[in-house]
């Protein structure tokens, strides 16, 4: 939390007036941070690891799409919005939920997703266009660290690995144009 209050400052010191959203996983879902968040006037998109009392909540939204699919066989999904407080947080905050019953030759499967926001608006637009774009980002991360081989990123100084990062990253910049262009047709196409 110390990086992002950094952060925080540093960008709203160049840009006083811009909104700052951030936007993570379960991990990152603590009432110290969300309550520093509301107070600091940043919103917040942070996934909610799911319990038995989220389900309790939603059971209304979780027995509509699986109904729904046992009616029909297809994949079907609702979005809502409850009021939740885990033990360990200072308040209640508001939580979208997105009920998801898939399709399968099984039966289907449940597949719910609880994300925590201190903003307003429509459950669904929150879920996909607010928090979905996290995941595509950590996608575009896997990308960068798999297809040009920068996960090796070993030293303890952060600055040499960044540099590592950035050394693999402009070298894949500079052959994959190569590859897919130069090499089509050869033994070396794929390489």
């Amino acid at each position: 939390m110390a990086i992002l209050k950094l952060l925080v400052v540093r960008l709203r010191q160049v840009w006083p007036n811009v909104r700052i959203t951030i936007r993570g996983d379960s991990g990152f879902c603590r009432w110290k941070l969300m309550r520093w968040c509301d107070s600091d006037d940043v919103r917040y998109f942070l996934g909610l690891a799911r319990n038995a009392v989220l389900e309790r909540k939603a059971a209304e939204w979780l027995a509509q799409v699986r109904t729904a699919h046992e009616l029909d066989g297809r994949g079907h999904r609702v979005f809502g919005t409850l009021s939740y407080a885990a033990g360990s947080w200072d308040r209640p905050r508001r939580v979208i939920v997105k009920a998801e019953h898939h399709r399968g030759p099984d039966g289907g499967k449940s597949n719910p997703r609880f994300v925590v926001t201190n903003t307003g608006g429509d459950p669904r637009a929150i879920y996909e266009e607010h928090y979905c774009p996290r995941g595509d980002r950590e996608n575009r991360i896997k990308e960068q660290q798999l297809g040009p081989f920068a996960d090796r990123t070993s030293c303890h100084d952060f600055k040499a690995n960044q540099f590592r990062v950035l050394l693999a990253a402009a070298a894949y910049v500079l052959v994959e144009p190569i590859r897919r262009t130069g090499l089509v047709g050869s033994e070396l196409e794929r390489a």
